[in-house]
């Protein structure tokens, strides 16, 4: 599947409308394969070492799905920022620099236009490549499908299926202007959730290159406190209890103690980032302190591509498989209810039709001809 994958991809046909070009399709999947010698040792990758189940066999459907889900995770978290972006850091951050709309920049300003400059163009290629990846497989289950309902003919998937698929199935192979029309109605609802899902991991992107910042604070991590649910030993339990406090001193306590984690958290969520080294937080960029600070900047800049690299893989993940169950509950019968004939469709069913009308009118007077001929035999008896 991956090798008919980059064949199309190659030739330009893994595109999907205005939002996913081929051009652009073609790109991604050669930068994806690049590093590996090509899509043969990519694949060789994801069986050898990644170990994807099913990677070495032919599957369809959901066994193909899923193994589609774990490759577009790994791709995405093999993506890397190009090396010449890295060592051509201190020319672009003096090009970041200089002084804006609020006054002199600081080295956070100039590292989120690093961020966006080095990170965003090499994470939207990857973008492409696993949006094109999922529209291109959903898109060749079309056969799959057709497949199953020819097998609902006989056996017991008669007495549990619909008998209208086996229907449905027979006018689409001897109607190609049917045919047509159903899967260019599938392919277009195909296309709408791979445009979706671009959109949403688009916007993860953008907003991480804005502002790294944000990305990079520490997340809120819940205690879970189960000390006062453990059962006290049976020794405790016999000796005598310890007198109750009073309900307003409990109260006064779980108040304190509510505020003092408050104030913990926000200084934890208010403090550093972890992005920029601490002698460069919240200090004007001075072109002269480049040199001596590219070096570090560019181990933050990497990694906080790593970081956006590992959510966009999560969220790849996440957005796909909730896009298959976008397709099947809602998008495709959208899709078949705005089934319509286009303009050359009409066209050649109106010249059927006329072909039609005129062997019926043929036929027509043929009958009427035997019909006089018959009553002119009998009244010559």
């Amino acid at each position: 599947e991956l090798l008919d994958f980059a064949s199309s991809a190659a030739k330009g046909h893994g595109g999907a409308g205005d939002f996913l070009l081929g051009q652009d399709v073609a790109s991604a999947a050669a930068e994806a394969f690049e590093c590996f010698g090509g899509v043969e040792g990519y694949s060789a990758y994801l069986r050898n070492e990644v170990q994807i189940p099913g990677a070495d066999v032919a599957l369809n459907g959901g066994a193909a799905w899923r193994r589609l889900l774990a490759e577009i995770e790994v791709a995405m978290r093999l993506a890397r920022p190009p090396e010449e972006s890295i060592k051509n850091i201190s020319l672009a951050a003096i090009c970041a620099g200089g002084t804006g709309v609020h006054g002199h920049q600081r080295w956070e300003d100039v590292a989120s236009k690093l961020m966006l400059t080095i990170a965003f163009e090499p994470l939207m290629r990857r973008l492409r490549y696993v949006a094109a990846r999922v529209i291109w497989l959903l898109r060749h289950q079309k056969l799959a499908v057709a497949q199953w309902m020819s097998f609902l003919a006989e056996g017991p998937g008669a007495r549990i299926y619909s008998p209208l698929f086996t229907q449905h199935l027979a006018v689409m192979r001897s109607s190609p202007v049917v045919r047509d029309l159903v899967f260019s109605a599938y392919d277009d609802a195909v296309s709408a959730v791979g445009e979706q899902l671009m959109k949403n991991l688009t916007g993860t992107l953008t907003a991480a290159c804005v502002n790294p910042e944000i990305m990079l604070r520490p997340r809120t991590e819940p205690e879970l406190d189960l000390s006062s649910l453990i059962k006290k030993p049976e020794a405790q339990e016999l000796t005598a209890p310890e007198p109750a406090e009073p309900a307003a001193k409990r109260g006064a306590l779980s108040r304190s103690e509510a505020k003092g984690r408050v104030l913990v958290e926000m200084r934890r969520r208010s403090g550093p980032s972890g992005g920029l080294p601490p002698k460069l937080q919240d200090r004007v960029f001075d072109p002269k302190d480049v040199k001596s600070a590219a070096p570090l900047v560019a181990l933050k800049l990497q990694r906080a591509f790593n970081v956006l690299a590992g959510i966009l893989a999560t969220q790849a993940y996440a957005f796909a498989d909730a896009s298959l169950a976008t397709l099947c509950r809602r998008q495709v019968d959208e899709a078949m209810n705005g089934i319509d004939f286009n303009a050359e469709q009409r066209r050649v069913l109106e010249d059927r039709h006329t072909e039609l009308q005129e062997v019926a009118s043929q036929v027509e007077g043929r009958l009427a001809a035997v019909q006089r001929c018959l009553t002119a035999l009998r009244a010559a008896r």
